[in-house]
């Protein structure tokens, strides 16, 4: 890979230095779950929406976490908006670190649903883990509700609360990452028709 500024470089350096624990397999196919969601929902593509769910990302979700991460072994859903902010800052690994622990202190890590084992499959293990997110969440944030916008929406239905949140710390433009990654479904899923029929 060719890197063009000095800047860039080091990115690319400390981004080499990252250690991966995770099942790839798995973890991508989580990926294109995610972005299988956010495609079916082109709510997610409109900028009020958008900046609304990088707000409940920022001051809701990723202290959720960080609150019940309790070591890596508790699996809490996102509400589909903090979800598809969080993989969006995520692929920039470098500065969801410097983010995170510039919030917290700390790197914002769950277990990933896929690796959790349940006897009843995971629909109904995913069932189960997003009924105990949204009891925790609606027991931490009364006035914000966890669904904001749910799949399929448009946009058009959806209730923005009166919640105002305090400006961000976070350096990353979020907005910028989302909308970049808006189109991504459609080209991995294409190369997948090609691959696989």
């Amino acid at each position: 890979m060719e890197i063009s500024t000095g800047f860039q470089k080091s990115e690319w350096d400390e981004a080499q230095r990252i250690q991966i624990s995770e099942d790839l397999i798995m973890a991508a196919k989580d990926e294109l779950r995610i972005l299988a969601l956010v495609e079916g929902t082109p709510a997610l593509k409109k900028p009020e929406v958008l900046q609304r769910a990088i707000e409940r990302y920022l001051h809701c979700w990723l202290p959720l976490a960080q609150t019940h991460m309790n070591g890596g072994s508790k699996c809490l859903e996102p509400p589909l908006d903090c979800a598809w902010i969080w993989h969006c800052h995520r692929l920039n690994p470098v500065q969801y670190g410097k983010d995170c622990r510039n919030l917290f202190q700390k790197l914002v890590h769950l277990t990933p649903l896929y690796l959790a084992k349940s006897p009843f499959g995971e629909e109904k293990l995913r069932a189960e883990t997003e009924r105990e997110t949204i009891q925790l969440w609606s027991e931490t944030y009364p006035h914000e509700p966890y669904h904001f916008v749910r799949y399929g929406e448009d946009g058009s239905e959806c209730t923005f609360s009166t919640t105002s949140f305090p400006p961000s710390k976070v350096r990353y433009n979020l907005l910028a990452a989302a909308e970049r990654q808006s189109s991504f479904y459609y080209q991995v899923r294409t190369i997948r028709c090609q691959l696989w029929g």
